[in-house]
């Protein structure tokens, strides 16, 4: 017997689902165009090295899974990602594959040696959550990255579900588990078992055909893709693409995934090719998370989470984590412990954001509200060395700069500000021509933040001022004397 899962009709009667939403007309011959255009976008700005165009498209503690890179044997959030990455960032999408709540992305990395790969996406509210990448088998293979007799196995299943699924039914209980799971992706519906699958297989007559990777009309190898857990190993995860001819003789592409336990396919899921799959469908087709969707806009601050302050007022902290909103808690509480007034501070945003751009820190006021923006990625927090000293000297000078920014914004008059001048014999306070280290504003931040750190910090960035210059310049601007263990160098 012959089956196909060629319209969403054909969907509903094969693997008992419903659901389907009217889409007529002309709206077929735009349906996922959405979908498209998404991936497209997100293809662009990771090739132009638009990082916070990148950015735009995750959510704040999205993961990526990629065996085959730096981060082999981990799932780092997708700014690491980005940092610790040097190559592999230039990509093309040669096609889109959808479901109600996963995307699969068939993707061409042009630079250094070619690669094709399928980004699997999990999305949640039009941002992507986590990503999978898989290689194509034969570059696996190539490369030593997945052992021979591995792909070899896996390209017998890739060819037998073909035949299988076309005129061989039979053969399905030889490559599934007796409680596999087979899943539409596009409803989310799903038949488990032996006697659901052979009900499956008897549907309306078509025909399965293994394809091919192809770019430019060139061959690349087989369109098989696996997920090696580390070097060499099964990869128990693995996603074929398949053309399917219906009953109407017209062909599709589907992206059908796998997982395994042992030789056997414990789950799979079926994932439609946008424009293959809705050119050949004369019935009604499923909405998505890209129904009505449009490109992402500007995604760089993120609120995620709050932070008290001694004074019992509440600071928003975009960008954060748990770790950085305690670098902003020590920060406070230095500033309390010398006995000076609370900064006033609304927002704490850290990198990555567009306002980092060419910066490594500042203070943005608009109307009534401050924010307070540090050029800062908990990868360079450092390790926790003890309670004095929980976080790398240079992250804590850089939260004290600029806490100190927002502090002299209430507290350091125009007088004191030609005093600290004339002591350090600087010419003014603020000049964006200036060099950095001669803006008086500046050089006042870095000293409250030496005076605050409680520790001896060198000020290279000054030109390492005299001793009895900064303790006086920490005077002017405080009214008190620096802490004891902020000694000169």
């Amino acid at each position: 017997m012959r089956k196909t899962i060629a319209t969403c009709a054909g969907l509903v009667a094969l693997l008992m689902v419903g659901g389907c939403s009217p889409t007529t007309g002309s709206d077929r011959d735009v349906w996922g165009d959405e979908a498209l255009d998404y991936f497209q976008t997100w293809a662009q700005a990771y090739s132009t090295n638009d990082t916070y165009g990148v950015l735009d498209f995750y959510m704040p503690n999205a993961t990526v899974e990629d065996r085959t890179g730096i981060f082999r044997n981990a799932t780092p959030s997708v700014p690491t990602l980005l940092q610790g990455n040097t190559a592999r960032l230039t990509r093309e999408v040669l096609d889109v594959f959808v479901g109600i709540d996963q995307t699969i992305a068939l993707v061409v990395w042009p630079d250094y040696t070619t690669e094709y790969g399928l980004v699997r996406a999990d999305v949640e509210n039009g941002f992507i959550a986590s990503e999978t990448i898989l290689l194509d088998a034969d570059s696996l293979q190539r490369s030593l990255r997945a052992d021979p007799e591995i792909v070899t196995r896996y390209d017998a299943v890739f060819e037998s579900l073909a035949t299988a699924w076309t005129d061989e039914p039979e053969r399905l209980t030889s490559l599934y588990a007796g409680d596999a799971v087979i899943r539409d992706a596009l409803t989310g519906r799903e038949i488990t078992g032996y006697a659901a699958i052979a009900q499956l297989a008897t549907g309306p007559p078509g025909s399965w055909a293994t394809t091919a990777i192809t770019s430019d009309d060139a061959e690349a190898g087989k369109a098989l893709f696996l997920d090696p857990v580390e070097y060499g190993a099964d990869p128990q995860r693995a996603i074929g693409v398949f053309e399917i001819t219906d009953e109407n003789n017209c062909t599709f592409r589907t992206a059908v995934s796998w997982r395994f336990a042992g030789n056997a396919i414990v789950e799979e899921h079926r994932f439609p090719e946008v424009e293959s799959f809705r050119a050949c469908t004369s019935t009604d087709l499923v909405e998505g998370w890209w129904t009505g969707l449009d490109s992402p806009g500007p995604r760089d601050q993120v609120e995620t989470g709050t932070v008290a302050t001694v004074a019992g007022n509440s600071i928003s902290v975009r960008n954060g984590t748990p770790r950085l909103e305690e670098l902003v808690t020590w920060g406070l509480n230095q500033y309390a412990a010398a006995g000076l007034p609370e900064p006033r501070v609304d927002t704490v945003t850290f990198e990555p954001t567009r306002r980092c751009k060419g910066v490594a820190g500042r203070v943005i006021t608009a109307g009534t509200a401050r924010d307070l923006v540090l050029c800062i990625y908990e990868t360079e927090l450092g390790r926790q060395s003890g309670e004095d000293a929980p976080f790398a000297l240079g992250a804590r000078v850089g939260m004290l700069h600029e806490l100190a920014h927002a502090w002299m914004l209430d507290e350091v008059d125009t007088d004191t500000q030609q005093a600290v001048l004339a002591v350090s014999g600087r010419q003014q306070w603020i000049d964006g021509e200036a060099p950095w280290k001669d803006r008086g504003v500046e050089y006042a931040a870095q000293i409250i933040a030496w005076g605050l750190a409680n520790e001896p910090v060198a000020l290279v960035e000054l030109d390492r001022p005299p001793c009895g210059e900064r303790t006086t310049v920490y005077e002017l601007l405080t009214g008190t004397s620096p802490g004891d263990a902020s000694a000169c160098r």
